[in-house]
C-alpha cells in the first residue's frame, strides 16, 4: 500500500473516530443512568481506543502536535478512570501499548505523575510475573530502589523463559536509563522500532504503519528524563519527543454531568476499599513481599 492510499484511509478513519467519540460519550452517560456497569466499562474502554487513534491521526494527517497532546490526555485520564473505578488490570500492562504511550505523549505532568503511582489489585503480582509496566511506572517516579530490588531482578527472571526473550531490549532500556547510558538506551529503542516492530505492534492494526510502541514510549520517557536520544526512524516521530505541555487541557465531556461524576467517585471509593482489604489479607498471609 503506497503512502497516498494510507493517508486516504487515515482521513476516512479519522472521520469515523470523531463520530465514534461522540457515540461512546453519549453511551457512557446513558448506561450510567441505566446502571448497567459492564456496558459503562466497555464503552469507557472503547472511547480510550478512539482517543488513541485520534491522537495518532492528528499527527499523521494534521501534524497538529497540540491536538496529539490533547487526545493523548483524554486517553490517559480515561485510563486512570478505568483503573481507579473498575480495578482494570489490563491497562497496567506493558502490552496495553496505547495507555502507557498516551499518558507520556500528553506532556501533562499531573497525569503522568498520577499514572506513575496507580495500582490495581493485581499490581504486586504483576510486578513479580509481568514487571514491565511497574518498571515503567517506577522510572517515571524515579524510584530506582524499586527497579534495583524488584523490577530488574523480576525482568531478568522472565527472560529465562524462551518466549520472553522479546523483552530483552526493554531490560536494556531500563538498565540504560539507570546507568544514564545513552548508547544502550538508543540501541534498545532502535531494536524495538526495527527488528521487533511487527512483533511488538501486531495488535495495533493499521496504526503500526505510523508509530512503534513501546519504542516511542521509551524514547519519550528518555526525553522527559533529560536524555534526548536522537533516533532517525519515521515510526518514532521527532516532533513528539520534546516536553512542551499545552497551555490548556480539556477534560472528558461526560464528566461534566454531575450524576456521571458522582457515579465514578462512588466507584473509585469502592475499588479503593476493595484493594486495601485485599492487600491487607495478602500481607497477613505473608504473601505480600514488598
Amino acid at each position: 500500500m503506497i503512502k497516498n492510499e494510507l493517508l486516504k484511509e487515515c482521513l476516512e478513519r479519522y472521520e469515523l473516530v470523531k463520530k465514534n467519540i461522540n457515540l461512546w460519550e453519549g453511551n457512557i452517560e446513558k448506561f450510567i443512568l441505566e446502571d448497567v456497569e459492564f456496558l459503562v466499562k466497555n464503552n469507557l474502554y472503547s472511547i480510550m481506543g478512539e482517543y488513541n487513534d485520534a491522537s495518532i491521526f492528528s499527527q499523521v494527517i494534521l501534524n497538529d502536535i497540540s491536538k496529539v497532546k490533547q487526545y493523548s490526555y483524554l486517553c490517559g485520564i480515561a485510563t486512570v478512570l478505568s483503573i481507579n473505578c473498575f480495578d482494570n488490570s489490563e491497562h497496567l500492562h506493558i502490552q496495553s501499548c496505547m495507555q502507557n504511550n498516551n499518558v507520556l505523549l500528553s506532556d501533562n505532568l499531573d497525569l503522568i505523575n498520577e499514572y506513575a503511582n496507580l495500582k490495581n489489585s493485581n499490581y504486586y503480582s504483576n510486578a513479580k510475573f509481568s514487571p514491565l509496566a511497574s518498571c515503567l511506572q517506577a522510572l517515571i517516579r524515579d524510584d530506582f530502589e524499586f527497579l534495583e530490588k524488584i523490577g530488574i531482578p523480576n525482568m531478568e527472571k522472565s527472560l529465562l523463559i524462551k518466549k520472553n526473550k522479546i523483552i530483552e531490549p526493554d531490560l536494556n532500556f531500563f538498565l540504560g536509563m539507570m546507568e544514564k547510558n545513552e548508547k544502550k538506551i538508543k540501541d534498545a529503542i532502535t531494536i524495538l522500532a526495527t527488528k521487533l516492530h511487527k512483533t511488538r505492534n501486531r495488535e495495533m492494526i493499521f496504526l503500526n504503519n505510523f508509530i512503534s510502541v513501546p519504542a516511542l514510549t521509551y524514547a519519550k520517557l528518555a526525553w522527559l528524563k533529560g536524555i534526548e536520544v536522537e533516533i532517525d526512524n519515521p515510526l518514532i516521530p521527532k516532533d513528539l519527543l520534546p516536553f512542551k505541555p499545552n497551555k490548556e487541557y480539556f477534560g472528558l465531556n461526560f464528566m461534566k454531568n454531575s450524576i456521571v461524576h458522582e457515579y465514578f467517585e462512588k466507584k473509585k471509593e469502592e475499588v479503593r476499599m476493595k484493594k486495601e482489604n485485599y492487600w491487607k489479607e495478602l500481607k497477613e498471609k505473608g504473601e505480600l513481599k514488598f
